[in-house]
Formats: C-alpha cells, sequence, structure tokens
C-alpha cells in the first residue's frame, strides 16, 4: 500500500490526545454509523484508508510511533519560519493545560478526571497527582508539609515528563516556589504545553512558561498546576521563582 501523507487523527475526526475508547468508537461510528464500510456502500478506498488510520491509532505501541513522526514533521515545518496567512499547512492544535479543572480532564493526558477529587488523588491513566498547590501568601511559605522541615537546597535532581506516554528527561531543579519552579534539562520542551517533573520530594505537573538554550542545557521555568508530596517532611520554597 502506498503510505498514506494525510493524518490519521483527521481521518478518524478525533483530536490527537483522545483515549484509546474514543479512537474505536470512532473508527466504529465512521464505518458503520456513517455507511462507510464497503459491504454497507461505502467507496472500498475511503474505508481502506479509515480502517489504516485505526490499525496505527488503535495500537499503543505504532500510535507512539506515529506521534513521534508527527512531531518530528511538525519540528522541520517550523523552521522553515512562522505560517502565513495562505500557507496550506494544517494548524498545530494546542490545548492549554491550565483549563483542566473546568475541562474535567487530566492537564498532562488529557483523561476524564474522576467524579470527587481527593487530595491525593491520581489520574487512572498516567499516574499524575491531581492535588492542586497551595495559594501563595505572605513572604516566607512552606509548598508541602509542616513548618518545622529544614529548607532544602534547590540541586535536587528531577525527571521531566514532557509525554506521558514516554520516559523522563534528566534534569536539575534550579528554584522552587508556590507557584513554579526552574530546571535545568538536556533537552528542550514546547513552552505552553504540560510536562510532569518529578523529584525525590514532589511530583507535580506544570505548566512550560518558557524554554532557553543556556550554554549546553536548557533553562526551564515552569507553573504549577498539580502538586504531590512524596517525603512526610516539609519542603520550603520562596513566594517568586
Amino acid at each position: 500500500m502506498t503510505p498514506n501523507r494525510r493524518n490519521y487523527y483527521r481521518i478518524l475526526q478525533i483530536q490527537p490526545e483522545a483515549p484509546p475508547e474514543v479512537v474505536k468508537a470512532s473508527w466504529r461510528a465512521l464505518m458503520h454509523g456513517a455507511r462507510m464500510h464497503p459491504d454497507l456502500g461505502g467507496d472500498p478506498q475511503a474505508a481502506a484508508l479509515i480502517n489504516e488510520a485505526y490499525a496505527v491509532l488503535g495500537d499503543p505501541q505504532r500510535r507512539r510511533a506515529y506521534d513521534r513522526m508527527l512531531d518530528l514533521t511538525r519540528m522541520r515545518s517550523n523552521a522553515h519560519g512562522p505560517r502565513s496567512a495562505t500557507d496550506p499547512r494544517p494548524a498545530i492544535r494546542r490545548v492549554d493545560p491550565t483549563g483542566w479543572r473546568t475541562e474535567r480532564c487530566c492537564p498532562m493526558c488529557r483523561a476524564p478526571l474522576p467524579p470527587a477529587l481527593r487530595a491525593e488523588a491520581r489520574c487512572s491513566r498516567c499516574d499524575a497527582p491531581l492535588s492542586t498547590p497551595p495559594a501563595p501568601g505572605g513572604t516566607e511559605r512552606e509548598l508541602l508539609g509542616r513548618r518545622t522541615a529544614i529548607r532544602r537546597a534547590r540541586s535536587d535532581a528531577a525527571a521531566l515528563v514532557a509525554d506521558w506516554r514516554g520516559a523522563g528527561i534528566d534534569a536539575r531543579l534550579v528554584d522552587l516556589s508556590v507557584g513554579g519552579a526552574s530546571l535545568v534539562s538536556s533537552f528542550q520542551v514546547t513552552p505552553g504545553h504540560a510536562v510532569r517533573v518529578i523529584t525525590p520530594s514532589i511530583d507535580g505537573v506544570a505548566r512550560v512558561v518558557d524554554c532557553h538554550r543556556s550554554a549546553s542545557h536548557w533553562r526551564v521555568r515552569v507553573q504549577w498546576l498539580t502538586v504531590q508530596p512524596l517525603e512526610s517532611r516539609g519542603v520550603y520554597v520562596r513566594t517568586t521563582a
């Protein structure tokens, strides 16, 4: 079969963050509900394309490989400069993770939230924490735990997870505050996207505010969306990052 150059997500009429059950439901709706199946009078070539898309997006490993290919294609396209008004390339849809509570979905993988969010709730799909960080206030506040805790040095090793289906990126925590954190990362991450930050003391999901090159590393600044302590002792932070 000639390789398909069209977007499988558009063929199945779903978003890139759609969970497996939505992928299957959309394929079934197109083939049977919309009568695209050849036995129901549909076009065989169109049905073959729908089946091809479902064969890839319905398989977790093939879908991960396809997503990586899409990301690489987008990076290459963006390297040619900004889009013009007449650019035929499709616009890249970005989801603002800060609206996760209103949209009732995990800020990391977009899976539906449980009916009730408890203090230590985690996403059933990607295991990301779903506890919102405390509101900043005062001059020196602790992010988590008790005030009797010893203040930590800001050189903790960290893992920065940019794709909930992939492995973490090696990073180092530079600064920590109630509102966010600064890290040094071995790889670039995309501003505006959600990332998961895991250190020996905290596990949280954050929105990337800024990422720029600094010598041989990337300096990353994030805004907390969720935070979960991993230690029983508190962690002091500043109210400004």
